[in-house]
């Protein structure tokens, strides 16, 4: 049994992506993310692994994560 996380809320990530191969538009299923299977972040940036559903094209999407300080904003 995985660790799931809905990505999409707390980080804002969308439920839907572009395959950049054929251009379909897939879930994500980062709303239900099993991080123990395929969280990757290094130093702020997180790279989350997609696949599409049409023609099996295997990415990673990426994007970087800031920590505000709310307090002095």
């Amino acid at each position: 049994m995985g660790c799931n996380m809905n990505l999409c809320d707390l980080l804002g990530v969308p439920e839907e992506l572009e395959c950049p191969k054929c251009k379909e538009i897939v879930s994500t299923y980062f709303d239900d993310y099993d991080i123990d299977c395929h969280l990757c972040y290094n130093c702020g940036e997180w790279r989350l692994l997609m696949c599409c559903s049409k023609c099996e094209y295997a990415w990673r999407w990426c994007f970087d994560i800031k920590i505000a300080d709310a307090w002095n904003e």
